[in-house]
């Protein structure tokens, strides 16, 4: 009798934990975990410049901004607009205009914040960091370059790789070259670009 009494105290006492254990988890509910990527990049970009063909070489200093939107990790699309200077007068050199494809060789073109809930209830909230890689683009630009007085627009196309690391969470940087095929139907110049940026994840 006394064995039966301590075995019916011990299936209580396991049906108890069991039971508490089940209320609990109904309560909290399941694990939850979120992730929201921050698409849109804001940069500020400083360069140097040279315009070069045969026999003319012209060199200069530019500071530009452009926005970047990321469709996918890897794949993104951007616009810019630049100001640059001759580095012999610090004089209107050109305007530069530019819609660009992005591609990610490596590394991504997104930021991603993860948020984790237990149920209703939030556990943590954190953004991931991301690991620096290689782009390549693809641009298409107009620029309006100022001649003695006057100014000739030329279009063309062009190519660069940039390397992109993040300073902080909120603070994107690249380094990267550019070169471009210009034209205004008479004249053509081979502008190379090297620059630097600082942005900001919106």
């Amino acid at each position: 009798m006394h064995k039966q009494h301590k075995l019916a105290l011990l299936l209580l006492l396991a049906f108890s934990i069991e039971l508490q254990a089940e209320v609990q988890r109904s309560t909290q509910g399941p694990v939850v975990v979120d992730t929201e990527y921050t698409r849109f990049r804001l940069s500020a970009t400083a360069d140097y410049v040279v315009f070069s063909k045969p026999g003319d070489t012209i060199g200069g200093l530019g500071l530009g901004a452009d926005l970047q939107y990321a469709f996918t990790q890897k794949w993104g699309m951007g616009a810019g607009v630049k100001q640059a200077f001759s580095s012999s007068d610090f004089a209107a050199f050109f305007t530069e205009i530019h819609v660009c494809l992005s591609r990610a060789l490596t590394g991504t073109l997104m930021r991603s914040r993860q948020k984790i809930s237990l149920g209703a209830a939030p556990v943590s909230d954190f953004i991931t960091p991301q690991p620096g890689g290689i782009t390549a683009r693809l641009y298409v630009s107009q620029y309006l370059v100022n001649t003695f007085g006057s100014v000739l627009p030329y279009t063309g196309v062009g190519v660069g790789g940039s390397y992109d690391w993040n300073l902080n969470v909120r603070t994107p940087m690249s380094v990267g070259f550019r070169i471009d095929r210009i034209t205004n139907g008479t004249d053509n110049y081979l502008p190379f670009t090297a620059y630097t940026s600082i942005g900001l994840w919106l």
